[in-house]
């Protein structure tokens, strides 16, 4: 009997100590936790009779059991044999019935029931302010179901933490996988208040291996989204020093002075110049695979131009440029150029005071917007405008929302203006008391970012047309750059020894990131968001080159020269090629330089590639 004792009491004793520095017990639990999780019963079993160890202790397991069974008035019964303090137990009793609430109204609709619940449970269950306001938020469910305000409804699921944005959870059409999702939902959500000792969140190794793969990217010096693979486990995430668009392949010389806009539209089919030459040009840009019947012809014209990239398996892909319209109806220099969200109308602002739309299948101009007294320097497009203003008109006034294009304009006589793009109509204007240096609108259209000569940038909402808040800035901003994926903005600041650019999150109103090496102390150059996903910064300069950095580190990657002034801006679409413009009144086509050594070299652009 001693011998047993002293063999069970060894075995204690080891499963005690610690596993490369990592207690054994927690390994182990987690060890079965993950098993279940895979339906590996048999090794689950397995591993209990080898340890003695289990999961949860039979207390826990039941409650768990109930759980798992939406039981929650059992539940709520079983909670106080559970070994957790009073706070504790009044948290997950009032979690446990507002879970049993919200199954009967939402998944059940049972709404006699779920209002005995409320009254009878929910309410009495009451035991601080937070849990108050969610009974309160619960009352308000019943009364938006009446008036069948779904999306009322899921805001309130939201902000009792039980929806995320992401859930995709339509009120209109639940499903079964829907309900299980949303059970599930329901469970975690009380599993998660109780200790770990007693009973681990669900899915926690996962957790921990997800952690561990964003850290390691985080510390990544040149990490690609496109070659790298995120979900590797079996070894360290390592990403290899990328290849570049930095080969000058193509330098176009059609402007008569300075190249000062740049913009490509949104399906990579076409892209404009403009500059000091008040003339605009807009060029198409095709490949091989196209089905352009133009393209099989000889090219004899000097408005065409080919160049040829690496594609899979070395080969090679023939790309054209042609100069499709030269449009010269500004009577001053042309400043930027911007494109409709569906590429049929691009917009130009000059120093002759006006806003130009033009109709890219006719190559002619269809709207002047005048309303400055100065020049315009800045112009961008409302995407969604529908969703986003219709708070800030009355009935009478709700017909405006209707028209399909609108932008925005920003000029030296410190006004803001907001067009209905296609009949040169004014609907709001701001007045503010500095002169305006760029404004953008971020891809959900909820957001419109000015930034003006008085060092300040403005955020405002198109909800209502009120400035929500101000970036914290001490210099000049020169530019501003939004991201077509991200509410994420690129702030260009103007200082003669240390210029940078500052990467902000407009929905937290946190910096992330700034990158540091480029010169500009006295002409306005452009940055944007750059490469696969976006996942470079690119940026022009006033030394005659341009800059790329690795977007997520801030690294900077390359420095490339290739004109002879001031590049002006610099964009690189989803293609194995980028397009720079310069003061020297060039345009330069950069691919990637030929590498046999580099495994990065073989970009799958099949998707990318647009036929026209």
């Amino acid at each position: 009997m001693e011998k047993s004792n002293n063999k069970h009491k060894k075995k204690s004793i080891e499963y005690l100590s610690t596993w490369e520095g990592l207690s054994k017990i927690q390994v182990i639990r987690l060890i079965m936790q993950t098993l279940e999780h895979l339906n590996l019963k048999k090794s689950l079993n397995c591993l209990i009779s080898e340890t003695t160890l289990h999961p949860m202790t039979p207390l826990v397991t039941k409650f768990y059991n109930y759980l798992l069974r939406c039981n929650w008035d059992l539940a709520s019964e079983y909670l106080t044999k559970i070994p957790i303090n009073n706070i504790l137990k009044l948290k997950c009793k009032y979690i446990i019935l507002e879970n049993k609430f919200i199954e009967l109204f939402l998944i059940k609709g049972t709404i006699l029931e779920s209002l005995q619940c409320l009254r009878q449970q929910l309410y009495p269950s009451i035991f601080d302010n937070i849990s108050t306001n969610r009974v309160h938020r619960c009352c308000r469910m019943v009364i938006y179901n009446k008036s069948k305000e779904f999306s009322r409804i899921s805001e309130e699921l939201i902000k009792l933490n039980i929806l995320k944005d992401d859930n995709n959870f339509n009120l209109k059409y639940i499903t079964k996988k829907s309900i299980k999702l949303f059970k599930k939902l329901l469970i975690n959500r009380t599993i998660i208040l109780l200790p770990s000792s007693l009973i681990i969140e669900p899915n926690r190794m996962a957790k921990l291996f997800k952690q561990a793969i964003e850290r390691q990217i985080q510390c990544c010096t040149y990490h690609n989204v496109v070659f790298s693979k995120e979900n590797e486990l079996l070894k360290d995430h390592h990403c290899y020093i990328p290849l570049l668009p930095t080969k000058k392949v193509l330098s176009i010389d059609a402007h008569k002075d300075e190249v000062w806009g740049l913009s490509i539209s949104n399906n990579v089919c076409f892209f404009a110049t403009c500059g000091k030459d008040s003339t605009v040009i807009v060029w198409e840009i095709f490949n091989e695979k196209s089905n352009n019947k133009s393209y099989k012809k000889k090219i004899k014209s000097d408005n065409d131009f080919i160049f040829l990239t690496k594609y899979k398996h070395n080969e090679n892909l023939i790309w054209k440029i042609s100069k499709k319209y030269v449009l010269k109806e500004h009577n001053s220099s042309v400043n930027i150029t911007v494109w409709s969200n569906d590429d049929k109308y691009l917009a130009t602002v000059s120093s002759d005071k006006t806003c130009r739309i033009w109709d890219i299948s006719l190559g002619s101009c269809i709207s002047v917007l005048k309303g400055h007294q100065e020049n315009v320097w800045s112009v961008c497009w409302i995407p969604n405008i529908q969703k986003s203003c219709i708070n800030i008109f009355s009935e009478s006034e709700k017909k405006v929302l209707y028209c399909l294009y609108m932008l925005v304009t920003g000029g030296f006589d410190k006004s803001v203006i907001l067009w209905d793009a296609l009949q040169g109509i004014i609907i709001y204007k701001w007045i503010f008391y500095a002169n305006i240096q760029d404004i953008g609108c971020t891809i959900d259209g909820f957001y419109l970012i000015i930034g003006f000569s008085n060092k300040i940038t403005r955020v405002i909402s198109l909800k209502n047309f009120q400035e929500i808040y101000k970036l914290s800035e001490n210099n000049l901003i020169s530019s501003i750059s939004t991201s077509k994926i991200t509410n994420n903005v690129l702030l260009n600041i103007f200082h003669q020894q240390n210029p940078c650019i500052k990467l902000w999150n407009i929905d937290t109103r946190q910096k992330i990131m700034t990158y540091y090496g480029y010169k500009q102390g006295r002409f306005i150059v452009r940055s944007s968001f750059g490469g696969p996903n976006e996942m470079y910064i690119l940026c022009g300069s006033e030394d005659n080159k341009f800059y790329i950095w690795n977007r997520s580190s801030g690294i900077l990657l390359k420095v490339v020269s290739g004109h002879s002034s001031t590049v002006s801006a610099v964009i690189w679409p989803n293609t194995p090629w980028l397009i720079t413009v310069s003061d020297d009144t060039t345009i330069g086509i950069w691919v990637y330089p030929e590498s046999k050594k580099s495994p990065q070299n073989k970009y799958k652009f099949k998707k990318v590639i647009k036929e026209v």
